[in-house]
C-alpha cells in the first residue's frame, strides 16, 4: 500500500483501486457447489487427483474454443470456486497469470504422449497433470516412467513402456478409444500449447485460429453458456476422467 504523501501520486493510486475494484466485483454468476482445488485440510489436490473444479475449467478450454478436447494444466488452477454467489475476481484467482486461450491440432499419438508427460511423477505433486474434457485416462502408477527430460527440463524421449493407459475421447456422448493417427483439436492455455510449458509437451503441434481471450474471460464465457449458473447435477462431483491405478 502507497504511504507516501504525494497528493497526485495517492490520487492515481485511489482511481485505480476504485477501477480495479468495479471489475472484480462484478458479478459473474452463481454456483450451487464449491468447486475445489484443494480438500477440507487445505491439502492441495489439482496436482495428484481430478476434482470438479479442474473438470469446469478443462471444459470451459474446449467449448469456449470448440475443441475436440480440452485441457488444465494443473499448475495453472490455483484456487478454489465459492458456492454462491462468483464475480469475476473470484474467477481470476482460479487463473491469475493472464494467459490467453488458444487452439491447436495434434494426432492421437501426440495427445497421448503429452499425459505421459504429464504423469511421469506421479504420485509426487505436478504442475503438468493433465485434466481433461472430451478425454478421459488413466494412471498406471506401479509403472515406472520412461519419460526423459533434457537438460531445460523439456521431455527429449519417451520409451517403450507406459503409465497412461485406457486414452478415450467423447463425441456426441460416446467413449471410443484414441486413435493415435487420427487428428483431433485442443483448447487450452498458451502457456501449454504454445509457449512450450509443461516440459514442452505439445512441442511440434499445429496452432489453429481461433478467437483468442485470456482463461479468465473463457470462464466467464463459459457460466454465461450454462445460463449463469454452475449446476450441481453437472459438477457436484468428479466425472472419473482421470483414474489413478496404484
Amino acid at each position: 500500500t502507497y504511504q507516501g504523501t504525494n497528493p497526485r501520486m495517492r490520487s492515481r493510486i485511489d482511481n485505480i483501486k476504485e477501477r480495479v475494484g468495479k471489475k472484480t466485483n462484478k458479478l459473474i454468476g452463481f454456483s450451487q457447489v464449491k468447486l475445489v482445488d484443494s480438500d477440507d485440510n487445505n491439502n492441495r489436490l489439482v496436482r495428484l487427483q481430478e476434482t470438479n473444479l479442474c473438470d469446469f475449467v478443462a471444459d470451459a478450454m474446449r467449448v469456449v474454443t470448440k475443441a475436440d478436447i480440452g485441457i488444465a494444466n494443473a499448475g495453472g488452477i490455483r484456487s478454489s470456486l465459492p458456492a454462491g454467489q462468483l464475480t469475476y475476481g473470484d474467477l481470476m484467482q482460479v487463473q491469475p497469470f493472464n494467459n490467453s486461450i488458444y487452439q491447436i491440432r495434434l494426432t492421437g499419438k501426440q495427445m497421448v504422449n503429452a499425459l505421459e508427460i504429464g504423469a511421469r511423477v506421479w504420485p509426487k505433486e505436478s504442475g503438468d497433470l493433465l485434466h481433461t474434457s472430451g478425454l478421459r485416462y488413466t494412471i498406471n502408477a506401479a509403472i515406472p516412467t520412461s519419460v526423459h527430460l533434457d537438460e531445460n527440463g523439456m521431455c527429449d524421449s519417451i520409451g517403450v513402456t507406459r503409465r497412461v493407459s485406457g486414452v478415450e475421447v467423447e463425441k456426441d456422448g460416446v467413449w471410443m478409444p484414441i486413435d493415435t493417427n487420427a487428428v483431433y483439436t485442443v483448447g487450452g492455455q498458451n502457456y501449454m500449447l504454445i509457449y512450450g510449458g509443461g516440459s514442452g509437451m505439445f512441442n511440434g503441434t499445429e496452432e489453429v485460429p481461433t478467437e483468442h481471450m485470456l482463461d479468465v474471460d473463457a470462464l466467464v464465457k463459459y457460466i454465461q453458456i450454462l445460463g449463469d449458473t454452475i449446476r450441481a447435477n453437472q459438477y457436484g462431483t468428479t466425472q472419473q476422467r482421470l483414474n489413478i491405478n496404484n
